[in-house]
């Protein structure tokens, strides 16, 4: 898979992209990536094929676990609904994995002929609501409005301004650098989680998981050192769209629960609403930020000369983005926590690789190794977080 560069004196190349590749060359290039991927769904489906045809109960490290019940084994009916699960579970993932690979790729050749960051983000927000208000006039989706109760749109405030920004600044990373070093630095996202908590809660994480994030900043500061396509730009933009979901992370928190004497908003509709009024911020930043650029007379011929291929891809990057999610939101509800944790790795690791692969980015050892040790971090972080354990601690109430 590693092969070195001639462009790049010390660099090494993914990808079957290469010129006149051989036969052997292009299978050697994807053989390391798609057993990675297929283990880690293997893992995953195996555990969540338990968890579709049993009753519950709490495991001893708080994890959410199915058991299977007698009954089913004696009736022998467990084979056919392990068997209906496993391929429910295999598609859903292959969904879930396919749809976020697209969206990335999609994403970045958008911006490479339209290269307008905002305006790009203002489509995927728009695309997200007109989606979900056609689920919503169909039934295909509960309508939120007796869900949101007394003041839901001041407490929805907080994670809409992190969304619309976190978003705008992930297109504006895309544009500015590679695919893949923009999700290896999206990898430190539990760091800025666990800053962001104690600065407002003053929750403090347990060593183990604190622990797991040392990895996770080392592996990104070896990577970025390693990173042929380095830009400040791009690597402000993509931490700034980290630490802003991370915070949207944090204040979605309190939506779920919903408010006093009304029902609990689904995680879809609670994103949809988050969409919606992200993209009445984002819309005033497009303005300000590409508005003057997109009126240039060079940008207003390229838009004219790539108009029809402009419409794709921007069609096609806001369903693939509304789609991965939608996906995710119904597939991770089916899901134990440490299932959750182990389908995240695989599916950064999914689009990191295919990333590398279609653009054929060029990468350093340090490069590798650098987003090897992050991703592994990442996943570690989950894993230790999802199997419980001590608690996070919550400072003690100071006296008035």
């Amino acid at each position: 898979m590693l092969v070195p560069s001639q462009q790049l004196p010390g660099a090494m190349t993914f990808g079957s992209a290469m010129p006149a590749p051989s036969r052997g060359a292009h299978t050697f290039a994807v053989s390391p990536i798609a057993p990675s991927v297929l283990f880690v769904m293997a893992g995953v489906i195996r555990r969540a094929k338990v968890v579709t045809c049993g009753v519950s109960k709490t495991g001893r490290r708080g994890t959410f676990l199915k058991e299977t019940t007698p009954e089913l084994v004696k009736t022998g009916k467990i084979s056919s609904k392990l068997s209906l699960g496993t391929a429910v579970m295999t598609l859903g993932f292959l969904g879930w994995y396919g749809a976020n690979v697209a969206f990335n790729i999609v994403n970045k050749h958008a911006l490479g002929v339209f290269p307008h960051a905002w305006t790009v983000s203002v489509v995927q927000l728009a695309t997200v609501v007109m989606c979900s208000m056609l689920g919503w006039a169909t039934g295909a989706i509960e309508a939120p409005w007796r869900s949101m109760g007394s003041g839901f749109l001041w407490r929805l405030l907080p994670a809409a301004v992190s969304h619309a920004l976190g978003n705008g600044l992930t297109s504006v990373a895309f544009a500015s650098s590679s695919v893949s070093f923009t999700h290896i630095v999206k990898t430190t996202e539990p760091v800025w989680m666990a800053l962001g908590s104690y600065l407002m809660t003053g929750a403090v994480l347990p060593l183990p998981q604190v622990l797991t994030l040392i990895p996770i900043m080392l592996g990104v500061a070896l990577a970025t050192a390693g990173e042929l396509s380095f830009t400040w730009i791009g690597f402000l933009a993509a931490l700034g769209s980290t630490v802003c979901f991370a915070g949207r992370g944090i204040f979605s928190k309190r939506l779920m629960s919903g408010a006093p004497n009304a029902k609990k908003m689904s995680p879809l509709n609670v994103y949809a609403m988050d969409s919606l009024m992200a993209l009445g911020f984002t819309v005033p930043m497009a303005m300000l930020l590409d508005g003057p650029t997109m009126l240039l007379e060079t940008s207003r011929a390229s838009l004219v000369a790539n108009k029809s291929l402009i419409v794709q891809l921007l069609a096609f990057s806001g369903l693939s983005y509304y789609a991965y999610n939608a996906i995710a939101f119904k597939l991770l509800a089916k899901l134990d926590v440490v299932s959750h944790a182990v389908g995240n790795l695989g599916k950064r690791i999914f689009v990191i690789g295919f990333a590398v692969v279609a653009f054929n980015i060029p990468l350093t050892w340090r490069a590798v190794l650098g987003s090897a040790m992050a991703i592994a971090g990442s996943g570690l972080y989950s894993y230790v977080k999802a199997m419980g354990g001590p608690k996070a601690m919550q400072p003690p109430p100071r006296s008035r």
